[in-house]
Formats: C-alpha cells, structure tokens, sequence
C-alpha cells in the first residue's frame, strides 16, 4: 500500500503523480515509514505490558487503514490546508495519536490525500476503536464544508435523518421501558432503518455488472483510436529525437576535424623535429677501417665523435632528465653510451608526441562539451514539449471517453440492445455432479415438503402471537436459563 501511494499506478520506479509526502508521528522518511509502522505492530504486546493494558481480546491481524480525502476539481488547496485537514479529520476519527503515511496525488482532475494509518497506538500497543468511523467522518466533513462556505446536500439530509432515526429510537426504547411499569402493551422495537440505503440484491449487483462490461467494451471502442494516435506521436517524437542526436553527432565529429586541422601544424613540425634529431646522432657515429696485415676491415665506430654527443647531452640536458637537469654522471653515461643515448631520445619523442595528442584530444573536448550542452539543453526542451503533448493527448481521450462511455450512456445502449433483441437470453446449462455428489432420496423427500407437521404448528403458533422485541429477549432469556442452570446469562452467551 505505501508503495502504491509512494509512486505512480503503474511504474514503481516513478513518482511524477505525487505532488508531495509527509508523516505524522513518525521519525522515518516517507519511503521508509512502513518499517517502524510494521516494528510498532509487531512490539504491541510489548507496548501493552509497558503501559499496563489488559493482554485479553482480538489480535490485531489487518493494522493497516487507509483514508483518502478528495477535494473538488475547481479548489486548489495548498499542502499546508491539505495536511491541516488530514490532522483534523484524525483527530475526529480518534487517530491523531497513530502514525500516518501522508501523500497529495494529482492525477485525477481533482487533487487528493491518501492516508496511511496504523491502527496500533504507539504509546500503549491497542488497536483503535474503529466503531462509528464512517458516521463521524461525515460529521467532520460537514463541519469543514460549513467553515469554508460549501454545501453537500446529501450529507447534511443524511446527517439530519440520522439524528431524528436517533431520537425516535431513544423515544422508542422509552416508551418501551415506561410501558411495563404502567400496565401497558409495549409498542414494536423500532427496526433498524440504514441512513445510506441498503445494499443491491443479487438481480440488481447482476445487472450492475452488465452496465459495467457494456461501459468497458464502450471504453475499449474509444481505446482504438487513441491507440494508433499514441503510436503516430511516439513515432514523431522518436524521428525528432534521433534528429537532434544525428546533429550533435555531425556537430561533433565537424569540431573533431576542426581541431585535427589546427594541430596539423604542430604535428608535421614536431615529427620534422624528430627525425632531423634522430639524423644527427646517426649521422654522429662513423665508419672506421682497420688493417690487420693485409686484411682490411671496417667496423662502426662510436666513441669519435663524442663531443658532439656531449655537446648535444648537455643543450638537451633537461628534456632527457625528465624535466629534472640530469646529474654528471648521469650526462656522463649517455655520452659515453651511443646506444643508450639513442634509447632515451626516442622515450623522450614518444612522449612529446603523447603529450601532444593529449592536448589535441582535450581542445577536442572542450568544444564538444560546448556542443553537448547546447544539444542537452534542446533535448529537455523537447522532452518537455513531448510529455506536454501526450498529456494533452492523454485528456482529449480521458474527455472523449467521459463523455461517451459513463456509466449512465452504457446503460442507455444496453436497454436498446434488450429492445433491439427481445429474445431472452438461454439459460445456463446446469452441470449435475457425479452420483455421488447428488441429493440422497432422503434429502430430496425432506426438500419436497421441508417443514414437518409439528414445526408448521409452531409457526402458525408463533405467527399468530405477535410478539415485541423485548418480549422475545425476555423469553429467549428464560429459555436459555431453563438449559443452563446457574449460569450467569451474559457472561456465557
């Protein structure tokens, strides 16, 4: 329950229905006021021993109730009037005392309040006396709806009725109590007569019920067309969608050439750097022919031009140490180490390069950031224009719907399909259980003529004495003492 009212209808993960949440005797947040809810229902014998509260009675199996309070379309309360309110009716209730889940809902054209309550006081772990609760609603309601200049005319007659039903009871139950001590015939016990109408009998839930799946095929009808047009503008917006992607692509991969161009430059004269550097220390090592005898050989020959290479180590001497000026005896290694020499210029061209690459990618994105944002910015605006318009899609249906498929219109078409087509529909086939599952001969005699003899005189006894209401108590009474002698009556029944 908490999860429904938390978050949309249908998608658990959303909550764009819920214009706000509170709680009321709670330290929990919104989403987690189940917990302590669910930990106080399950202390409740704990919480009864500790304000010393008798342990007898029902267990509070079901401690969850939930109340809404709905406010016309035209008012817009705020949440502050709307949690007033919520407290009020609480308190009127008896409930201010227990812990309340609240949240505001405006996904109906009028806005709402669901409360979550728990019927375990926290204080002393008693389940709330629920009696009357729909009576003092209503008297709270009307109350509210005086203060505020609002008028239900049905809740005030139904208000006023009950409390004339009230005081012709309390006049009855008078007159009842008044005519024993004066020798008369008491009158009849007034029948209980329920202010809000009685429930449907099973002809009329039946037929309910087919004004319902008439209204549901006629809903159904309407569903069609809002169908395809949902479907149209999802395409729509899905096209308007990937056009905005496919140009912050092209826009990117432009600002990518862009800046490749600009640092074309830079790379041409860095690699031209590079090989006029790796030139000159090739360049740097000779050939040197040596005669054994009369065998002439040549070999290559590292150590003749070693001034240059000093020469070249120590021009070079911070960008070979690293940024850091290398030692003597380090520039010592690499002058005398060609090979070595060598290693460490092309690690040092590597990274040039690298480092050259990493500017080149970071101008790269900081104008591709420029571009995402504007494309960013264009697709909340247009995520808002579309949830604009299938909201406004969403009403035109909702209207359409409202106004030729309510209640009172499948009514309507359903008489006219009966007047169309008299014919009554078949009746249902009856399926017989196995045989030995059927009535027994006995049971089918006893339903054949099911009041023997003697308890048809009875009746006719019993029906001919009309009895009042207090006369019957009273030998019920005398009755149930006759079997259960030296019992206490009330105690026991």
């Amino acid at each position: 329950m908490c999860t429904y009212v938390l978050n949309d209808a249908d998608k658990k993960k959303t909550s764009d229905r819920v214009l706000w949440t509170d709680t009321h005797n709670l330290n929990a947040s919104p989403g987690e006021a189940w917990r302590e809810m669910h930990a106080t229902w399950q202390d409740r014998v704990r919480l009864k021993r500790t304000a010393g509260v008798d342990l007898r009675g029902r267990d509070n199996t079901k401690p969850v109730l939930h109340m809404t309070l709905s406010w016309h379309p035209d008012d817009r309360p705020t949440p502050d009037h709307m949690k007033e309110a919520s407290l009020s009716a609480l308190k009127a209730i008896g409930l201010d005392g227990h812990q309340v889940l609240m949240a505001a809902h405006d996904d109906k054209k009028h806005l709402h309040m669901h409360l979550i309550i728990n019927t375990v006081d926290p204080a002393t772990g008693r389940t709330a006396p629920m009696k009357y609760t729909k009576e003092r609603l209503s008297r709270w309601a009307e109350a509210y709806e005086k203060e505020y200049g609002l008028r239900i005319e049905q809740r005030v007659e139904n208000n006023e009725r009950r409390d004339k039903l009230k005081a012709q009871r309390e006049r009855n139950a008078t007159e009842i109590l008044m005519a024993g001590e004066q020798g008369k015939v008491p009158p009849e016990a007034m029948p209980y007569v329920p202010v809000k109408g009685r429930s449907p009998n099973r002809t009329e839930w039946m037929a309910r019920q087919d004004i319902i799946a008439q209204m549901t095929a006629m809903r159904e009808r309407h569903e069609q067309p809002y169908s395809r047009d949902r479907s149209v503008l999802a395409s729509k917006h899905k096209q308007q969608h990937d056009d905005i992607w496919q140009s912050m692509k092209a826009a990117t991969e432009q600002v990518r050439e862009h800046v490749s161009s600009e640092y074309r430059p830079r790379w041409r004269e860095l690699f031209q750097k590079q090989r006029k550097e790796v030139a000159y220390l090739e360049n740097a090592v000779v050939d040197q022919t040596v005669r054994r005898g009369s065998i002439k050989t040549t070999k290559r020959n590292r150590g003749r031009n070693i001034l240059e290479r000093a020469l070249f180590v120590y021009q070079n001497r911070d960008r070979l140490g690293y940024h850091l000026p290398l030692s003597p005896k380090e520039m010592t290694e690499l002058i005398a180490n060609p090979d070595k020499l060598m290693k460490r210029v092309l690690a040092r061209q590597d990274d040039d390069r690298r480092f050259l690459g990493r500017l080149q990618r970071r101008r790269a994105n900081e104008l591709g950031d420029v571009i995402k944002q504007q494309h960013r910015t264009r697709i909340e605006n247009l995520a808002a224009q579309h949830r604009a318009e299938r909201q406004e899609l969403a009403d035109q249906h909702k209207t359409a719907v409202d106004d030729h498929a309510s209640f009172a219109q499948a009514k309507e078409e359903l008489a006219s399909q009966a007047q169309a087509s008299p014919e009554p529909a078949p009746p249902r086939p009856f399926k017989r259980g196995p045989a030995n599952e059927r009535m027994s001969d006995t049971f089918a005699k006893v339903a054949e003529n099911p009041t023997p003899p003697a308890a048809r005189q009875f009746k006719q006894a019993a029906a001919s004495e009309k009895l009042s209401r207090a006369e019957q108590i009273r030998r019920d009474m005398e009755a149930w003492r006759k079997r259960n002698d030296g019992k206490d009556f009330g105690r026991e029944l």
